[in-house]
């Protein structure tokens, strides 16, 4: 289906079927398959790296019906793309997709600065054509069931409220060692990530920061302290562990926002706490991703409360381009953006830390 097809079906809820094509055949790229293959209304058409190896490996393993030879080859193959580049090539990447006309599912963060984002935002916003920034904590059903807990009112005030975010894959090799492993070394290197831990963790964590406690206004940061990862050989130098303290939502509620990825002991443990004058209500995505855990002030108890099933950044994305409205309505190029002026602030709040130590 040609792309001026593609965009005036979306808009009349006329598309059966989206071709969809997988830019970056990483481990990343993989995944993307296996989740869009899985959900009715896709077929994977095409697929593109510039290691045209990779691009066939990805094709034989993720059933995908052939490897573009060229970028522009592929972007003309496609309905919509969901792209699994490393960070530094995001935001272009978006923009080549949004030139195009095409629909976009793009791995956060968006971009490495708030002025490439702004860019993205600029450029996707007149097409109308579905986009989606895959936050993919927000899949966890724990978080919107919070979501909803606390515009019931029960936290009572939200008095504080901590994001946590610890990996141990720099000190335990459970996913394999950084040092000689290319997926990991990248995330090191503050040239090809987004400021290391600020892009791949700090991310998720000011993600559902503006989604539970409100997008208006956008966070401030009193405070910030961090190390770097070690250089070693042609790696290393981005942040690999940071501490920022401010304020978040019309409340201006204090916030802590922890990450590292050095947490012996923690592989991929995101936790949230949410203090309130009625109680306290913990989330734990990593062990507990479809219950929360809530405190009672008044009676004593703790109970652990089930959440129900919702549908995942992947199934809202593929709603949007069949004319579905998905519920929850994934996080958008916006989102992407207020998220990555965040970790501008954050990392210049860093860099400051850093020299006066």
């Amino acid at each position: 289906m040609a792309q001026h097809q593609l965009r005036s079906s979306w808009h009349n809820g006329a598309v059966s079927v989206i071709r969809l094509g997988i830019w970056g055949c990483g481990a990343m790229g993989l995944y993307h398959a296996k989740r869009f293959s899985s959900l009715p209304g896709v077929s994977l058409v095409s697929c593109f790296d510039r290691e045209p190896a990779k691009a066939r490996e990805l094709a034989a393993a993720g059933a995908i019906q052939h490897p573009a030879r060229s970028l522009e080859e592929f972007l003309t193959d496609c309905d919509a793309v969901t792209c699994a580049l490393i960070d530094r090539d995001h935001a272009s990447a978006a923009q080549r997709v949004a030139q195009a006309g095409l629909a976009l599912f793009m791995e956060k963060p968006l971009g490495r600065t708030a002025a490439e984002t702004a860019e993205v935002v600029a450029q996707f916003r007149p097409s109308g054509m579905p986009f989606v920034v895959n936050f993919s904590k927000r899949n966890a059903p724990a978080l919107p069931f919070a979501k909803a807990f606390l515009a019931q009112g029960r936290l009572g005030q939200i008095v504080s409220a901590r994001f946590s975010y610890l990996q141990s894959w720099m000190v335990d090799p459970v996913w394999g060692d950084w040092r000689s492993e290319s997926r990991w070394q990248w995330r090191t290197s503050d040239s090809l990530s987004c400021h290391g831990v600020l892009g791949d963790l700090v991310s998720h964590l000011a993600d559902a920061a503006r989604f539970l406690l409100g997008p208006d206004p956008a966070p401030s940061i009193a405070s910030a302290k961090g190390r770097r990862s070690p250089v070693e050989g042609n790696w290393g130098g981005a942040w690999d562990e940071v501490l920022v303290e401010g304020h978040a939502g019309p409340r201006l509620v204090p916030v802590v926002f922890e990450a590292s990825r050095r947490a012996q002991g923690s592989l991929d443990a995101m936790t949230i706490t949410l203090e309130g004058t009625d109680g306290t209500l913990s989330l734990d995505l990593e062990n507990h991703r479809a219950e929360v855990l809530w405190r009672s002030r008044f009676s004593q108890t703790e109970e652990w409360l089930p959440c129900p099933t919702t549908s995942s950044t992947y199934e809202g994305f593929v709603d949007l381009l069949l004319g579905k409205q998905p519920a929850p309505v994934p996080p958008g190029a916006t989102d992407g953006h207020a998220v990555q002026e965040f970790l501008d602030l954050a990392h210049q709040k860093l860099l400051e830390s850093e020299g006066s130590s």
